[in-house]
């Protein structure tokens, strides 16, 4: 609350070095039987991740104040709020049977992060990271790896990743793990050599 109306109000993004930002300024109202101002004034501001560090920086002037502009801050590290990028893949493996999945979470803010792991529907396991890699723009990235082991005979296997970021609506991405027509003839063919021979042992 103020005396006299002769002010101005100015808002920066500290970190574009000082750019001056879109503002409005409410009338004033009467209050008691002096004529003071309670006046609100709303900055509007299209966040994008690099902003992550920044500050909202207000600046009034009065012709009350002696001691120069009254400055007020606002760190958007408080407010914004990233989502994060998914993908999933399977990675070259050394054997047939076993599968490499990566779910690959990148890019978001603030850190707090879960993730499910699901093998046709079921869950399998469930994450949270220890250690983030922490990205130029101050966003986060993460990586959580699935070994999973497939045998000839049996079916493709559908994993899903589902990740769980700052009370969001989950963001879930699937990949078929499919054994080939070549790995099951020779994952049938290593089968039936181990059979035999097994069979051979049983006979001395």
């Amino acid at each position: 609350i103020f005396w006299a109306l002769d002010m101005f109000a100015l808002y920066f993004l500290g970190k574009c070095g000082g750019c001056v930002l879109p503002f409005e300024i409410s009338s004033g109202n009467i209050i008691g039987k002096s004529t003071s101002y309670n006046i609100s004034s709303t900055a509007k501001v299209m966040l994008v991740a690099r902003d992550i560090h920044s500050q909202i920086i207000c600046e009034v002037a009065h012709v009350t104040l002696q001691g120069g502009p009254l400055l007020g801050t606002a760190n958007l590290s408080d407010t914004i709020r990233v989502a994060p990028i998914v993908d999933i893949s399977q990675q070259p493996s050394v054997t047939w049977k076993q599968k490499n999945v990566t779910c690959q979470v990148k890019e978001f803010y603030p850190s707090s992060l879960g993730l499910i792991w699901l093998e046709n529907g079921n869950v399998s396991r469930m994450e949270r990271p220890s250690t983030l890699t922490v990205n130029k723009d101050g966003t986060y990235s993460w990586t959580s790896w699935l070994m999973v082991n497939r045998c000839a005979d049996e079916e493709n296997l559908v994993l899903t990743c589902l990740v769980e970021h700052n009370g969001q609506p989950p963001v879930i991405k699937t990949h078929t793990v499919v054994v080939s027509a070549q790995q099951r003839e020779q994952g049938i063919d290593t089968k039936s050599v181990l059979e035999t021979g097994n069979l051979g042992l049983g006979k001395h």
